[in-house]
């Protein structure tokens, strides 16, 4: 176990405390689901009538034209989209069968994390990065910060790599190793859900491959939505699918769902037209 010299966290904030797994999958509670979710902008439509229910412990593949709003309904779903101005939201989202309008935003982002398209570094050390969300919230007593750094690592495949350079910065690592970071950053303060908005898009294939895998690793034991233009990567990862497209309605184009279901059978056998457009624009 590596010794570390971290400030002590600020007092810790208040949690909801999450409703026990074996629970939740009795009563055939969704880990995430949508009901009449939309987005608009100074009046103008960009998601409308979103109706999605993501399950506990399965990766959903969110697949679509760019443009269609897919980073808009990630930004919807652990309230990330409040911090945009100008934007409104209308509809329900529910965590775990909670409505996240009810619950502190604060606590639904740490249960709801999110990784980006390119890797967000804080200033500091690998160890500095890791740990942010939890220092920043208080979430664990500084003994055992050490303990949750080398899972967090691992669980990102990340540890053996950098376990004897964590006070170096973490701006010297490479591309792929950064986003690995941030994937740890995300898992260090245990959501139950993960948000991934092209994660591997900027990545080399070795480093797609490294975060591939870990996804489905992840999935074992939380939710996943994964926002990909990549038909292989969705085979790959995804058990279910789901297709944003625009489509004209009250007040103009906006962002509507089409299709959800089992990832390889939506692939072989796309139901709605905008499915089968897409998968056509993305072999060409």
């Amino acid at each position: 176990m590596v010794e570390l010299s971290l400030a002590a966290p600020p007092a810790a904030a208040a949690i909801c405390c999450p409703v026990p797994q074996a629970a939740e999958a009795a009563r055939g509670i969704a880990a995430v689901e949508t009901r009449a979710l939309g987005v608009t902008h100074a009046g103008r439509p960009l998601l409308r009538g979103i109706d999605l229910r993501v399950e506990d412990r399965r990766v959903l593949a969110l697949v679509g034209p760019s443009g269609a709003g897919k980073t808009t309904l990630l930004s919807c779903l652990n309230r990330m989209i409040e911090l945009a101005p100008g934007l409104r939201l209308k509809g329900e989202v529910l965590l775990f069968g909670e409505s996240i309008s009810r619950r502190d935003a604060d606590a639904v982002r740490r249960q709801v994390g999110m990784l980006f398209q390119q890797p967000v570094l804080f200033p500091g050390s690998i160890a500095d990065n890791a740990l942010f969300g939890l220092r920043h919230a208080g979430l664990a007593p500084r003994r055992s910060l050490p303990e949750r750094l080398e899972r967090a690592l691992g669980e990102a495949a990340l540890w053996d790599e950098v376990k004897d350079r964590l006070h170096e910065p973490a701006a010297s690592l490479s591309v792929g190793q950064q986003q690995r970071l941030c994937l740890a950053r995300a898992l260090a303060v245990e959501p139950r859900v993960l948000l991934l908005d092209e994660p591997t898009s900027a990545l080399d294939p070795r480093s797609t491959e490294a975060i591939e895998e870990r996804i489905r690793e992840i999935a074992k034991s939380r939710a996943i939505v994964l926002v990909t233009h990549s038909l292989g990567q969705a085979r790959r990862v995804a058990d279910q699918l789901a297709c944003l497209d625009r489509r004209e309605g009250p007040g103009g184009p906006a962002g509507e769902l089409f299709e959800c279901g089992p990832c390889q059978e939506r692939l072989e056998r796309p139901q709605s037209p905008e499915l089968a457009r897409f998968l056509d624009s993305e072999r060409a």
